[in-house]
């Protein structure tokens, strides 16, 4: 049994900023565009034979957690001969 992706979501500020550039970098043909009930839009783009790419606000102003850890980081060096 094998499985298919169908749908990759991405946490942003600007939801029809960022779908707009995906959608013109990979050759997504259209998006669609909703409002939820607490008036956010929700931008989504769709073709026949990839995933789904759908882009949602959110109101942080940072989506990642940045991880600093020099001291992990550098304990994970190789050094090649």
């Amino acid at each position: 049994m094998s499985s298919r992706l169908i749908a990759v979501t991405v946490d942003c500020r600007d939801a029809a900023a960022l779908a707009e550039f995906w959608r013109e970098a990979l050759g997504y043909p259209r998006a669609e565009r909703w409002r939820d009930s607490h008036g956010l839009t929700y931008v989504e783009l769709k073709a026949p034979d990839r995933p789904s790419l759908l882009f949602q606000p959110v109101p942080e102003g940072r989506c990642y957690e940045e991880v600093i850890d020099p001291a992990g980081r550098q304990g994970r060096r190789v050094h090649m001969p």
